[in-house]
């Protein structure tokens, strides 16, 4: 382990992942790559502190926390099943279809 792993703990860039998906908005900003800009701090390292395994936990907890209430809202309002269509739950959630046809196959 060299020394910038050795100053980046565990803990501590687990306290940065929850800072930064706190403050982003967007599910393009939900990389490894951006990620590691706003903690300043190279990608490499952050795979070998925290693993991709658990990088995609965070990612799909902050898709969940988008996406279940915009099915929710348009579920207790539905009519049709268009209502409820993939592409409605993207565009209310601020995400692309492909995430919500993706996360149903999950």
């Amino acid at each position: 382990m060299n020394e910038m792993e050795h100053q980046l703990s565990l803990e501590h860039l687990l306290q940065l992942v929850e800072q930064y998906l706190a403050q982003i908005k967007t599910y393009r900003e939900l990389t490894v790559k951006q990620f590691a800009a706003f903690a300043n701090v190279d990608q490499k390292t952050i795979l070998l502190v925290l693993s991709y395994q658990r990088w995609r936990t965070f990612t799909d907890a902050w898709l969940l926390e988008r996406v279940r209430p915009a099915m929710e809202a348009l579920f207790e309002h539905a009519n049709t099943k268009e209502d409820v269509a993939a592409t409605r739950i993207a565009k209310k959630a601020g995400v692309t279809p492909i995430i919500i046809l993706g996360m149903a196959q999950k």
